[in-house]
């Protein structure tokens, strides 16, 4: 389980990232607000390998309460993670947040 997470970061790359998926910053803040999810992503040991921080899954409502994903790294000691990707969540991405599991975002 990911520790709870306060705050994003995030960087230019970022910044486009999220608008070739017609997203903005405001709207992963949204999520992290709400009631997220988190998930392992499946390249965590890869990662894990190379000596890169683990990467979560973050799937909740948006603003206009259509569910959203978000790509962030493990959290830092002060609870800040690093926002990487976001897009509309895909079927498949819907039906795992409304199933049981995952893990919410709690201190």
């Amino acid at each position: 389980m990911p520790p709870f997470i306060a705050d994003l970061t995030f960087n230019a790359t970022t910044r486009e990232e999220l608008a070739d998926h017609g997203l903005i910053l405001a709207d992963a803040l949204d999520v992290l607000d709400g009631n997220p999810k988190f998930f392992p992503d499946k390249g965590r040991r890869a990662r894990r390998r190379r000596g890169l921080r683990q990467r979560w899954i973050m799937i909740g409502p948006g603003p206009d309460g259509a569910l959203l994903t978000f790509i962030v790294d493990d959290p830092d000691e002060q609870h800040v993670a690093h926002l990487v990707t976001g897009w509309r969540s895909s079927r498949a991405e819907r039906t795992r947040y409304h199933q049981p599991g995952g893990r919410g975002n709690r201190p």
